[in-house]
């Protein structure tokens, strides 16, 4: 039997993947009969926390999206979640908060890191940076740094953007972001699956597709799936197993990547890796109007060991064409090496470099650069989408730096616009971790 099939059996309309016994293992007839038992109980008698809550009793998952063991095919959207923003204060409790209000639930997040940590927006008072900060997306990883490694480490990583809600609308503010992660053991790991697994027969439709504002979520007019999510990431996202914090944080038009890893309680600075010179920072400066899409200059500082600067000036290019084809190859080959996790890790590139390389690729191939057939490239698993779902003024956009979650800007009109934000080294990695998922 396929693991996910049998936890799946218990869980009739309340039960958790947490409440199987820590030795549980697929085909133990012994323990599942023990957990079943458990479940029919419910969470006050068995003392475990009523995480994945049901989401109504009819909810399905189509034939497609299950396994020959029965249990559900995990689609991108299953291990890669983009939180639908609020519209307004009232829905702020749906919602998971870095710094959660009364009423409001979140992970755990240091109270002092935010005078350890580089400001969110330099732009701006403090008070809209971490204390405004929604946890606009989540993500699983069965096995970190790659999926390839060994040994490697199960983590959740969520990624939190000030995100200012009033009594009647929503905004939000330049590009910036804080991604925390939280290391899994291996029975906490298989905690994680069953529940996502859960979260995905839950939902009232379907949640395939490409990687996108998760569907379950957008259409959970109850509130029970959203909640069953909130659980998940206040059991899963701890004091003991936050492990390290990243930031890409905004001044003036650039924007500066830090780290900071986490030891007996302390946040401390890391240097960082793949750089020309020795930094605990690195910066993408902005040479264009933050989110021209006809100009892609700007200067990497420090520079990348191996980077992609051919392509990200405008004098780069001439005619809707690159000026040197032979650089721009080059080029080219690296930026979809950074996109595909079969070829790289994240411990693997500089932190601009992994930001930048959606959007630089998309410009450079609306400009004559060659991207197809490339030794590079990404080759999608069997059945799991890896179309990247952009609007028009995210393609090529070198003032989109977020890699899951929300882009802000404004319109021709004046007015803000904030739009879903995803590049395409995120959606492989779902991808890849979807099908790993599936496989074991």
């Amino acid at each position: 039997m396929h693991r996910l099939a049998g936890i799946l059996l218990l869980l009739g309309s309340v039960a958790c993947a947490r409440e199987l016994p820590l030795n549980f293992e697929p085909g133990d007839a012994g323990l599942l009969d023990a957990a079943a038992a458990d479940a029919t109980r419910g969470p006050s008698d068995s003392g475990a926390p009523d995480v994945v809550a049901a989401a109504g009793a009819d909810a399905g998952v189509p034939d497609a999206a299950v396994l020959d063991g029965g249990a559900p095919r995990f689609a991108p959207n299953d291990v890669s979640i983009l939180f639908p923003l609020p519209a307004r204060d009232a829905e702020r409790a749906r919602r998971l908060w870095l710094v959660p209000r009364a009423g409001e639930e979140g992970p755990y997040f240091p109270v002092d890191a935010p005078d350890t940590l580089p400001d969110l927006n330099a732009d701006v008072g403090r008070a809209l940076g971490y204390p405004a900060s929604m946890i606009t997306a989540l993500r699983y990883d069965p096995c970190f740094p790659s999926l390839r490694a060994q040994p490697c480490q199960a983590q959740l990583r969520l990624v939190a953007q000030p995100v200012l809600t009033s009594a009647d609308s929503v905004s939000m503010l330049d590009d910036a972001a804080a991604h925390l992660f939280y290391a899994l053991s291996s029975t906490e790991a298989r905690a994680v699956e069953g529940e996502l697994a859960v979260l995905k027969v839950r939902s009232t439709v379907s949640t395939e597709g490409p990687l996108s504002v998760h569907p379950g979520i957008l259409a959970d007019a109850s509130g029970q799936l959203e909640a069953a999510v909130r659980g998940l990431v206040v059991a899963h996202c701890r004091e003991d197993n936050l492990v390290r914090i990243t930031v890409n944080s905004f001044a003036m038009d650039h924007w500066i990547f830090s780290r900071f890893d986490r030891a007996a309680g302390r946040l401390e600075r890391q240097a960082l890796t793949h750089l020309v010179q020795a930094s605990e920072a690195q910066a993408w400066r902005r040479e264009a109007f933050i989110n021209d899409l006809q100009d892609p200059s700007g200067t990497i500082e420090p520079a990348p060991e191996l980077g992609f600067t051919a392509l990200l000036r405008a004098d780069r290019f001439q005619n809707g064409a690159p000026v040197d084809p032979i650089a721009a190859q080059v080029a080219a080959e690296r930026l979809v090496g950074i996109e595909n996790p079969d070829r790289s890790s994240t411990d693997d590139v500089d932190c601009v470099s992994c930001h930048l390389a959606t959007q630089t690729r998309l410009y450079a191939a609306r400009n004559g650069v060659r991207f197809t057939g490339l030794a590079q490239s990404f080759q999608a698993p069997a059945g799991q989408p890896t179309e990247l779902l952009l609007v028009p003024e995210l393609r090529g956009n070198l003032g989109a730096t977020i890699n899951f979650g929300w882009h802000s800007q404004h319109d021709g009109l004046g007015l803000q616009i904030r739009v879903p934000s995803i590049s395409q080294r995120t959606v492989n990695e779902s991808a890849a971790v979807a099908d790993y998922l599936g496989r074991r």
